[in-house]
């Protein structure tokens, strides 16, 4: 883990927040093996699922939170087959790791529930805080 990750990982937290509620979809969810949205936020979502890469992530993640959903699943290459829909898809620093960008959005546009919302964020040299600024431009 960085110096700064996590620092960068409560400021993105921070900022989504406003938009978390109902049902909610976290790709890439499971960084260092926390569910980090779901810990800080759990009493704004109605169910979570988490989506990590690698099955030994997921399979950490569902011991660890035991009422909740993990799969793994590449996100450049697979279909998400999830049977449900959700108010709110989090790509929270994800979209700049992945190749297959135009395969990703299809998915999330059909896991999307009509009235719902996706949430991105990706680090870039342009916001206001000086530690994401220096860490994109790394």
């Amino acid at each position: 883990m960085g110096l700064l990750t996590p620092y960068l990982t409560h400021a993105r937290t921070a900022r989504i927040a406003p938009y978390i509620h109902g049902s909610v979809l976290d790709l890439g969810c499971g960084s260092h093996g926390i569910a980090t949205v779901y810990e800080q936020y759990h009493e704004r979502m109605t169910n979570y699922c988490g989506i990590e890469r690698s099955e030994e992530s997921a399979r950490k993640l569902k011991t660890r939170y035991t009422e909740q959903q993990f799969f793994a699943r590449d996100l450049d290459r697979d279909r998400l087959r999830l049977d449900q829909k959700f108010d709110c898809i989090l790509m929270i620093a994800l979209i700049e790791h992945l190749f297959n960008q135009q395969h990703i959005m299809s998915e999330v546009v059909d896991a999307l529930n009509p009235d719902g919302i996706v949430v991105m964020t990706t680090p870039t040299p342009f916001g206001n805080d000086i530690v994401p600024r220096l860490g994109a431009s790394l």
